[in-house]
């Protein structure tokens, strides 16, 4: 059988991929780096942090002390063990760790508790 379809079509332009004409607030911004104590330093502006900080809060990290097992594993042990707490989000990291996202800081804060 044959298909025929035409090949898309890229733009090899970076900056295309980072641009959201619809949404002139998505725009990166530079910020000059700072030497603090012979070290080269970003410092984000307080609104990054506090929107880093707000987006985050409600996340807990952790991590397997023996080999870890695989992603799914870990999501259904997760969604048995703490279904009730509506978790939202895992994430799977190279080094081991794991990060469970949760709606709100209750929901968090609960599974701490139990």
């Amino acid at each position: 059988m044959y298909l025929d379809f035409e090949e898309p079509k890229f733009n090899n332009n970076w900056r295309s991929l980072f641009q959201n004409e619809s949404n002139s607030s998505s725009q990166l911004q530079f910020f000059e780096l700072k030497i603090i104590n012979g070290k080269v330093v970003a410092q984000p502006p307080g609104e990054a942090v506090d929107e880093g900080i707000a987006k985050w809060e409600s996340s807990l990290i952790g991590k397997f002390l023996d080999k870890a097992p695989s992603f799914l594993l870990v999501k259904c042990f997760v969604e048995g063990l703490w279904g009730q707490y509506d978790l939202v989000e895992l994430f799977a990291f190279d080094n081991g760790m794991f990060l469970f996202r949760f709606p709100d800081t209750r929901s968090r804060d609960s599974v701490l508790e139990a």
